[in-house]
């Protein structure tokens, strides 16, 4: 695997995480910096998981679903359900 691939590899597991901080940055009305102070890490890893030069470990992850005080569904981060909100996951 080239590194091209690996790094849109690493993009693609990012984008749930990226886009559950960007709603959380809206509905708890924060920006980028007090996110990542929130997550224990600084902003420029921000940048490092948008371009897929990092992947976001599952540390972060436990750390957003603990900042978002029961939102945020875990599976959605892990890329397995379409379902950010846990409120929107159906019963079924």
């Amino acid at each position: 695997m080239g590194e091209d691939s690996r790094i849109e590899e690493r993009k693609r597991y990012n984008m749930p995480f990226l886009a559950a901080c960007k709603y959380l940055m809206q509905d708890m009305s924060i920006n980028q910096g007090k996110l990542a102070k929130l997550l224990g890490t600084n902003g420029s890893h921000f940048s490092d998981w948008k371009s897929g030069k990092k992947r976001v470990s599952m540390d972060k992850m436990q750390s957003l679903l603990r900042i978002s005080g029961g939102k945020i569904n875990r599976f959605f981060l892990s890329g397995q359900s379409p379902y950010m909100l846990l409120e929107n996951v159906p019963d079924e």
